[in-house]
């Protein structure tokens, strides 16, 4: 069950990830794609940071 789900977890990130670099690459130029590709980081930064004090709170 681990191992299955180890790959479905690490299959997910590979094609969210193409899934994003494709869109930004095939929709958006120059600074337009500059910007999507920063609010993508800024956003996944928060979730990162912004997940364990989630558990924390009461």
């Amino acid at each position: 069950m681990k191992m299955k789900t180890a790959i479905i977890g690490g299959i997910l990130d590979v094609v969210i990830l193409a899934a994003a670099v494709v869109t930004t690459q095939l929709a958006l130029e120059g600074d337009a794609r500059s910007g999507a590709v920063g609010i993508m980081g800024a956003a996944l930064n928060i979730l990162m940071y912004a997940s364990p004090l989630a558990v924390m709170a009461p």
